[in-house]
């Protein structure tokens, strides 16, 4: 496991220095971190990413690998976390890496553990606070309150990374007391739970302090139907694929084995879950994680209703997927006899196929800014060498454009947020759907890019 850990966490290194900014990324970097936006969480602020970027810039130079280490400090923890619940949760080293496989090579869990956002410190506490509540969970005997009290810190901290993150840690505590109160008297449950709450809501406190700020915690990305997530997720994980990874011979296999591994899968850990509580086994940590889940969605259930969010989708689902994989793979690997031939061999099959989706050049979620700042590199040289400083493009580009335009101490003004582009410019950033606006206007793409499809396209 060590090595596929440090093989996973090399590769996110290798992303975070090659790719380039993306538009939220950027957005978040210059509103909080390179100017003084009025400062308070929200959408684009996720809050300990922006703090721990602030820091970074203040000892270190701007550049865009540096505004994503804290990411990778997040990285770090996931992966470290996630191997250590795979030792505690399964016996064998076979069945311990193929669980772990699963955890790490996740295509949609990777696009987000190393960009400067909260989504990979959020995964990282996450994945802490899981592993401090199976440490309660397993051995209640010798359970410790500042193993809870750790537990609670990081469901503070995931919530601080990432609001996205609310629903499943609040999910976790509730799970937590809500068993706690059938096996200990009312008294050892209040102090239990106020172990459990009370780091987290001190927390939450102290960032929600400065009641001057406008908070604004309305999800403005997300499904508006449970088909468009559920759908969405699986394309992210397993319908992307890419054939220099995965030949084009093996897409019927795909096809073939996505229609019957996620029922399989489903079935196989109910009858793990009906076996575990068959056996009195009521808080064994998967049913902790089924409950954490139920109550998680109720919550976005509720606000969705109340229309004051969507519904979870690609990145806002994030923090479901770890208390997914330890409701249904461990009843697996616990079933009596065959449990850890078939779990690992489910844990392995997953894991190819993620390996086939997965993007070495670009973010799904923000494929088009793919390229978008070695485009930026190729006008501002063009515009150094002709005397130029403007350059038009429209919003998806806006942020990234500025970003880089910063990054480069470019001659180009700063861009004003454009929704369609004009004519009489001399210099535009374009996207691959308005080619026709290039041919209209008689104009020479000098830069067009291999991923993306983004062109630089000048006066002649």
């Amino acid at each position: 496991m060590m090595c596929l850990a440090a093989f996973v966490f090399a590769v996110l290194v290798q992303r975070a220095r090659l790719l380039d900014f993306t538009i939220d990324e950027a957005s978040t970097t210059l509103a909080f971190v390179l100017h003084n936006s009025p400062w308070g969480p929200a959408t684009n602020n996720h809050l300990l990413n922006t703090l721990a970027s602030r820091l970074i810039v203040q000892v270190l130079p701007v550049s865009v690998f540096n505004l994503r280490i804290p990411a990778l400090i997040g990285a770090a923890s996931y992966l470290v976390f996630s191997m250590c619940l795979c030792r505690r949760l399964v016996q064998g080293r076979w069945a311990q890496l193929a669980l772990f496989a699963v955890f790490s090579l996740n295509p949609l869990v990777l696009d987000y553990l190393y960009v400067s956002r909260g989504y990979a410190l959020g995964l990282g506490f996450e994945l802490a606070a899981l592993y401090f509540l199976s440490s309660v969970m397993m051995n209640p005997a010798k359970a410790d309150r500042r193993l809870l009290m750790c537990a609670s810190l990081m469901c503070g901290l995931a919530i601080m990374a990432n609001f996205g993150f609310a629903p499943v840690m609040v999910g976790l505590c509730a799970a937590y007391a809500g068993l706690n109160l059938t096996r200990q008297s009312i008294k050892e449950s209040f102090l239990d739970a106020l172990s459990l709450a009370g780091p987290a809501a001190i927390i939450l406190v102290i960032f929600a302090a400065d009641s001057a700020v406008r908070v604004d915690l309305k999800y403005v990305w997300g499904a508006l139907t449970y088909s468009e997530a559920i759908s969405n997720l699986k394309f992210e994980m397993f319908q992307n694929y890419d054939d220099r990874i995965m030949p084009p011979l093996f897409n019927p296999l795909l096809k073939l084995v996505l229609a019957y591994l996620g029922v399989f899968l489903a079935c196989t850990g109910v009858v793990g879950l009906g076996s575990l509580l068959a056996k009195g086994k009521l808080y064994d940590f998967p049913v902790l994680c089924g409950i954490a889940l139920l109550v998680a969605g109720l919550w976005t259930h509720t606000l969705f209703l109340l229309e004051i969010g969507r519904l979870p989708l690609g990145r806002t689902e994030l923090a479901f997927i770890p208390p997914l994989l330890l409701l249904f793979l461990p009843p697996i690997f616990a079933l009596p006899g065959i449990g850890r031939p078939i779990g690992t061999a489910i844990c392995f099959i997953t894991a190819m196929l993620f390996i086939g989706n997965w993007r070495s050049d670009y973010i799904l979620d923000w494929k088009y800014n793919a390229d978008v700042g070695k485009a930026f590199a190729v006008a501002d040289t063009y515009a150094r060498s002709h005397g130029i400083d403007e350059l038009q493009t429209t919003w998806r580009y806006e942020s990234v454009s500025n970003f880089y335009r910063e990054l480069l101490k470019s001659p180009i003004k700063e861009f004003p947020r454009f929704e369609d582009l004009t004519p009489g410019k001399k210099m535009y950033l374009v996207r691959p759907e308005e080619s026709q606006f290039i041919e209209n206007q008689n104009l020479k793409v000098i830069y067009q890019s291999p991923v993306s499809g983004v062109q630089v396209a000048v006066a002649e």
